[in-house]
This record gives C-alpha cells, sequence and structure tokens, in this order.
C-alpha cells in the first residue's frame, strides 16, 4: 500500500493544485534504471531543416492532448519568425527513436542571460506515447541546451494545469514551480536550476 512520504509532502507543496502528481511522481521514481537508460540511448534530437521538416508536420496527439502543444506546423513557424525577438536563439528539433521520428521539441534560448532558456514545446506522437521517450526527450532537451550554452543556470517550461502526466514528469526530473505564469496562457512556469540542473550536465 502507497503511504505519502516527506518527499511527497515536498512535491504537494511544490504543485498544489495537481494532487494526483504525487502519485504519478513516485510511479516514475520506481521505473527499472536499466530500461529509461536504453530509451534514452535510442533517443536523439535532430535540428528540423528543409529535409526532414515534412516527418514534423505528419506528428499527432491524442484530442485531449491538443490544447497543451502547439500544433507542429504552428510551433515551427513560430521558430521561423523568431516569434520572441531577435536576441532568443529558437531551436527546433525532430526526437527521433531507431531512426524513426516520434515527437518534436523546440527550444528558445537568450544565449546572453543566465535563466532565459526555455523548453517552448515538446511532444511525443500519440502512437509512440506511453513507452519513456517523454521523459527520454525531456532528459535530452536538458542536455543539448546545456552543452550549446555553458552559462546556463535555468531552464524554464510552461506545463498547462489539466497536463498531470507531464507536470509529474517534470516534477520527477527535478523541476519546481516558480509561482509564475505564463502571460499569454496563464498556466504556471516550472524551473530546474540549482542542484537539480546540474545533475544533468555532462562531465
Amino acid at each position: 500500500m502507497w503511504r505519502e512520504t516527506r518527499k511527497d509532502l515536498r512535491i504537494r507543496e511544490k504543485c498544489p493544485e495537481n494532487p494526483s502528481v504525487i502519485y504519478r511522481c513516485k510511479q516514475a521514481s520506481f521505473r527499472k534504471l536499466g530500461e529509461l537508460q536504453l530509451i534514452r540511448m535510442q533517443v536523439r534530437l535532430v535540428p528540423i531543416d528543409r529535409e526532414n521538416h515534412r516527418a514534423m508536420w505528419r506528428l499527432t496527439l491524442k484530442p485531449e492532448q491538443q490544447g497543451f502543444v502547439s500544433p507542429p506546423a504552428w510551433s515551427l513557424a513560430r521558430c521561423f519568425v523568431k516569434v520572441f525577438g531577435d536576441r532568443f536563439e529558437h531551436l527546433p528539433h525532430l526526437i527521433y527513436a531507431d531512426n524513426e521520428p516520434i515527437g518534436f521539441s523546440t527550444i528558445v534560448c537568450d544565449p546572453a542571460s543566465a535563466e532565459d532558456y526555455w523548453i517552448d514545446d515538446i511532444m511525443i506522437d500519440e502512437h509512440q506515447q506511453g513507452r519513456g521517450y517523454g521523459r527520454a526527450a525531456v532528459i535530452e532537451s536538458i542536455k543539448l541546451i546545456l552543452r550549446r550554452y555553458p552559462r546556463c543556470r535555468a531552464i524554464q517550461l510552461t506545463c498547462f494545469r489539466a497536463n498531470t502526466n507531464a507536470a509529474a514528469l517534470y516534477l520527477s526530473l527535478g523541476f519546481a514551480l516558480t509561482g509564475d505564469n505564463d502571460p499569454v496562457f496563464n498556466e504556471p512556469n516550472y524551473k530546474l536550476s540549482g542542484p537539480a540542473l546540474d545533475n544533468f550536465r555532462e562531465a
């Protein structure tokens, strides 16, 4: 029988709006390490260009998930027009597993800043969900940011309140609620910083 621990109480304090997140975080912590390592080895991020961009357009979400992430073509267009301004680098990537595109990740970063590094959109195709690819893709996105921007001291993202599975994933990786909401969607922002971020830095 599952019992709430002190760690669970800390998670609840970070995410009081989603008490069900506690159980999901605990489940994530019990996943087999070997399986996660295998999935991480299979997942890679590939920059989107004129040769592969149509693969991004073909990615789909379940109907109930479609409000959580920008449609692929829209997310790519936001990167192309640099919707957040010229001081930001907009980096769209396809997520590949076994040489098959299974999702996408768009990263938006201000290289001159210490904390303005964002995973703007990330999704796994509806037919590839439930295999651990989402967790692996978030980890690879974090590591890509840290490799490209050594001065990065925080990585941020927005997660819709109704997207409790994603919230549980982010909390299990060390993200914490900032207390701020995205100005467009009025949904909570999360931040990965300090020792939790340093866990992902490569020696």
